[in-house]
């Protein structure tokens, strides 16, 4: 969710500057609602409002004009291609020299003999909206000649993105957030207070199929409404938090939901058939043409709102496209509902389709909050004159909730959380939560958590608010008594965390997806399907680890990072039984460049995967694994390997088929790894194992072999390694060529020798060698001359 800074001063007194803000941005996410970026937006040099006073095709080319524009004191020409323009039009400019909100500089310039001094912007060149056909029109706005307009915008802002855990709703508005960062500042909280005189009753009845799915529907009838464009300041405010401003009526509602957290619909009431409105369930076989275009086959799973005959919007997710306010609304209907999340979460799931509306109430929503949203939705339309007459409300809130009430003990709090509490500063931090309290006694403070604070169910979440706004930084460590506590760690900890540590020790960045996936990625064989998926790229649970950390890597390479090496432990699933089988696996992603040599432009291959899974594996002290030809289908014929450990399999690694890597945006060649997390950790022996330092120098030597292709390179290293005084065999080349016999390949060893009693004579090297020639000789495996 996205905040802009400026829009959150109308409910604290906030300087607006690059210190206040990061300072602020660094309080809310020690304090949990975490800031994931803050991003300045940049002005222009100047926004001038000027009238178009001569407007011709240029000379030389149809597809442009020459527009003279008025600015107040003088006259500017300027060449465009728009072509909504029209002598008359108010439009914003900015003369030359200049410079766009984007950074782009506009300078005078000559296009063909003709001169243009000013750029006509839009709303696109302004930051407004993704795309414009045309210049911004601000005809009806108030404006005239010269006016400044870059007062009547917000630029100099900063707009702070935030991740908002799922069990805080609370926070998905303007007001949430500003009442956390009053409570952890001391700045004090003033909030939105509409009010709104009615000029008559409702036109519409509501009825509630079952209250347990619609708690509370409210709805106000708007008459006399002109749908415009919002004014320019409200537009600026929702475009720069992603919200694309539509029109004063659709702005209104968002503007009412993103300030106070309840999300609202307008209806265009002269399309609504009857005057009941009804919040049921949908029957079998109903559909709806919904604002996207889509046309929703309906189940009785999804909670619909419908008119006399038929369904006009799917409730809580999104409205009907048949019932949308449009430039020719004359009367409109305003929702605000407060449904049963569950409700909402399996509809948007079935049907796929996630909005801003659904994702609020999927977390849960305070019925109390509808008739206030709707009240602000109406004052802000009310100050912009956008209609006649609005009706009082039409709600229906079948049975309000009991106010919860939770017990909180001062010397509980003091003992959870490690420190000595003030009474006064209890009651400032629960009043500055919004949270009503009463003092019992020294001890003992009654509570009433407000409905949207879905988190607050019980004592110990009450003492979390205290600590974490009291400061989790401020709280002394506190060595645990001798006892008390259960220091040890599983096997399974140690290596998992042993595994961590060797591999980010090996350049690996570690990564975390999901559990779920299509379906329908690399994984080969059956797939855990869920019954009720939460989206079209969650409907099973992953059978591999592999796609996740293609997808990781995809999004890196396309940021422009191009070096990726990845890792990965989690489960994955496969069908069973009767339940599903999960298995703990590894998995490995290495592509783009290496970043080592004299150019830096050598790429990864596949010798760089098998050498950290070796690395990785000595590192865990597990020993017996080799490799041995094969692996899934989704990887290169040629270029992949099972790895075995006691003969039994332990996983794969490989380069990604040619094919697969085409639809991805991944470098030509990318290598994958996924191994059985499971028996690395039995097999893993790290533990109170050290070998001492060598007391004595090792020898070397270089053993060139002419091997036949059908012997393994494996065997060749066990007859090797085998051999008393060898401390390692390196494998350094490998050629096939018109030097060596047909189905035969030369393979060159390094081999170290160490005594750990005495240095070893080139005689006793010799010897060893010799023997090694002879076992190998038994095998058809020949020296190279």
């Amino acid at each position: 969710m996205e905040i802009s800074y400026r829009w959150l001063a109308d409910f604290l007194d906030l300087e607006i500057s690059e210190q206040a803000v990061e300072e602020h941005a660094e309080l809310l996410t020690m304090a949990g609602a975490e800031v994931e970026t803050v991003n300045y937006v940049n002005p222009p040099s100047e926004l001038i409002v000027g009238e178009v006073t001569g407007l011709s095709l240029h000379p030389d080319d149809d597809n442009l004009f020459l527009a003279e524009v008025d600015i107040g004191d003088e006259t500017v020409p300027t060449i465009t291609a728009a072509g909504n323009l029209y002598e008359g039009a108010l439009v914003p400019l900015i003369t030359a020299p200049g410079e766009l909100p984007s950074g782009d500089r506009i300078e005078p310039q000559t296009f063909k003999g003709e001169k243009s001094e000013a750029m006509l912007c839009s709303k696109e060149e302004l930051g407004l909206e993704e795309k414009s056909s045309g210049i911004w029109i601000l005809d009806s706005t108030g404006f005239s000649p010269g006016d400044d307009f870059l007062d009547e915008l917000e630029f100099d802002d900063y707009v702070l993105d935030f991740e908002i855990t799922s069990n805080r709703p609370d926070l998905l508005n303007f007001e949430g957030i500003a009442r956390e960062l009053s409570v952890l500042t001391g700045k004090t909280f003033s909030t939105p207070d509409p009010q709104f005189e009615p000029d008559g009753p409702a036109e519409v009845e509501v009825r509630i199929k079952d209250p347990a799915d619609t708690p509370r529907y409210s709805a106000r009838t708007l008459s006399g409404v002109e749908v415009t464009s919002s004014p320019p300041r409200i537009q600026h405010r929702l475009a720069k938090i992603g919200l694309r401003p539509k029109n004063n009526v659709v702005d209104a509602t968002n503007y009412a939901m993103i300030e106070l957290g309840h999300p609202l619909h307008p209806f265009d009431l002269d399309r609504i058939k009857g005057k009941t409105i009804k919040i049921r369930r949908a029957k079998e076989g109903e559909k709806l043409i919904t604002l996207d275009g889509e046309a929703r086959n309906l189940s009785p799973e999804n909670l619909v709102i419908a008119d006399e005959t038929d369904p006009i919007a799917l409730a809580g997710v999104m409205g009907g496209q048949l019932t949308e306010v449009t430039s020719s609304t004359n009367r409109v209907l305003l929702e605000g509902a407060c449904f049963d999340r569950a409700r909402i979460r399996r509809s948007s799931g079935i049907l796929g389709l996630t909005t801003d509306a659904s994702k609020r109430f999927e977390k849960g929503m305070d019925p109390e909050g509808t008739a206030r949203a709707l009240n602000r939705a109406t004052e802000i339309l009310s100050n912009q004159g956008s209609f006649e007459d609005g009706s009082g409300l039409a709600d229906n809130y079948p049975g309000p909730p009991e106010p919860k009430e939770i017990v909180l003990r001062k010397d509980r709090a003091e003992s959870l959380i490690g420190i000595d509490l003030e009474t006064e500063e209890i009651e400032r931090i629960l009043t500055g939560l919004g949270i009503p309290s009463s003092r019992e006694s020294e001890n003992k403070f009654s509570t009433n958590p407000p409905l949207n604070r879905v988190d607050l169910t019980r004592e110990i979440d009450l003492i979390e608010e205290i600590a974490r706004i009291h400061g989790y930084d401020k709280i002394p460590e506190t060595p645990p008594e001798s006892g008390k506590v259960n220091l040890y760690s599983s096997k399974e900890e140690k290596v998992t965390n042993r595994a961590k540590t060797i591999l980010t020790g090996l350049g690996f960045y570690e990564a975390i997806s999901p559990g779920f996936s299509s379906g329908d990625e690399l994984g080969e064989g059956d797939h855990v399907k869920l019954k009720n998926p939460m989206g079209d790229k969650r409907g099973a649970l992953r059978s591999e680890i592999a796609s996740g950390l293609i997808s990781h890597a995809e999004r890196n390479f396309q940021e422009g990072i191009d070096s990726i090496r990845l890792f990965e432990v989690g489960n994955v699933f496969k069908p069973g039984d009767e339940t599903p089988e999960e298995t703990s696996k590894l998995g490995l992603f290495l592509g783009g460049r290496r970043y080592e040599g004299v150019d830096q432009k050598e790429s990864y291959d596949f010798w760089d995967l098998k050498g950290a899974l070796e690395d990785f594996l000595d590192s865990l002290a597990i020993t017996g694994y080799q490799f041995s030809p094969g692996g899934p289908s989704y990887l290169h014929p040629g270029r992949k390997t099972h790895l075995l450990l006691a003969d039994e399999p332990l996983g794969y690694a490989g380069e990604l088929h040619p094919d697969l890597v085409e639809g991805y945006n991944l470098p030509e060649r990318v290598y994958l790894a996924e191994l059985n997390f499971a028996e690395i950790v039995e097999s893993a022996g790290f533990e109170n194992r050290y070998e001492e330092l060598p007391k004595f120098p090792s020898s070397k030597r270089d053993l060139s072999l002419t091997v036949p292709e059908k012997i393994k390179e494996s065997e060749i290293r066990g007859v090797i390694m085998d051999r008393p005084r060898v401390e390692k065999a390196y494998l350094y080349d490998i050629y096939q060529g018109e030097q060596i016999e047909e189905g035969k390949r030369s393979l060159t060893y390094e081999i170290t020798f160490r005594d750990s009693e005495k240095t070893l004579s080139d005689e006793e090297v010799d010897k060893i060698v010799n023997e090694i020639r002879q076992e190998l000789d038994r095998k058809g495996i020949t020296l190279r001359e």
